[in-house]
């Protein structure tokens, strides 16, 4: 069972903090101003950028940062921190991504802010962004922390994130290729049914227009010779733009044929003349 601790206890973290004894927990370089009925509001002193610690930082949508804040906080052995994203920040468009600070923990606080939002969002040192708040166990744990994170007054950096999930990212990465490769295929698809339905119905509109008008054998061929070899030529031609995988080099033989067959029949026509 833990219990929130309120101003008036926080009052007097703020000023174990001034005057600082081990093992009772202290707000060190903390303010009064900072205080709210149940918790504290830290201040921003850096942002981890590119492994450098610097005063502002303009986080793009999508990126995080993490900040360290200018107090440091001791935790004596009933005291636990928890810390809050403040509410305007999380209508900035920010997350916080924080441990729970353990009993027994001296250090500066660390958090991780996200932007979610579709602008870019401005830090600035000496800002708040996120609430410390205390609460007080039953009891005293058998073991208090004693981490790798035990006085950590500069930042000691990021895990690796890239190395431990690169197989996810590019599996990722290979799926998207894959959706982007099936979209040009189903565009493809579509432009040579659409050339297919073209091409029928002006064959049949056309042929039954010259039939009636009792067009010659040679004007029956030239026609349908010219409408496949040029629609089935725009298919292909549009296919291979699309989707190179799709479609053989090989399928030009169809407008091949039809422009050797025109040739020859022009041929023919001036050789008979």
């Amino acid at each position: 069972m833990t219990v929130i601790l309120v101003d008036k206890n926080i009052k007097v973290f703020v000023a174990n903090g001034t005057h600082w004894h081990e093992g009772e927990t202290a707000i060190i370089g903390g303010s009064p101003e900072n205080i709210t009925n149940i918790g504290y509001d830290l201040v921003a002193g850096k942002f981890a950028v590119d492994g450098k610690m610097v005063d502002v930082c303009a986080l793009n949508p999508g990126e995080s940062v993490f900040v360290e804040s200018v107090e440091t906080v001791e935790f004596d052995n009933l005291t636990v921190g928890r810390i809050s994203l403040k509410n305007s920040r999380i209508r900035m468009g920010l997350t916080l991504d924080s441990p729970t600070y353990q009993p027994g923990h001296t250090t500066k606080i660390y958090f991780r802010l996200t932007n979610i939002s579709k602008a870019i969002i401005d830090l600035e040192a000496g800002q708040k962004y996120a609430t410390v708040i205390f609460e007080q166990l039953s009891e005293e744990p058998d073991s208090p922390y004693d981490g790798a994170f035990q006085k950590e007054f500069s930042f000691k950096g990021l895990a690796d994130y890239k190395s431990e999930y690169l197989h996810q990212i590019q599996s990722l990465e290979g799926k998207v290729k894959d959706i982007e490769s099936l979209e040009k295929s189903i565009y493809a698809n579509a432009l040579a049914i659409l050339a297919v339905f073209v091409a029928v119905f002006t064959l049949l509109n056309i042929n039954i227009s010259m039939a009636n008008a009792s067009a010659s054998v040679i004007d029956f061929l030239i026609f349908n010779l010219s409408t496949v070899g040029g629609v089935s030529a725009l298919a292909l031609l549009l296919s291979g733009i699309l989707d190179k995988r799709k479609y053989s080099k090989s399928l030009w033989w169809i407008p091949g044929i039809c422009l050797v067959a025109l040739v020859a029949i022009g041929v023919f026509l001036w050789a008979t003349k």
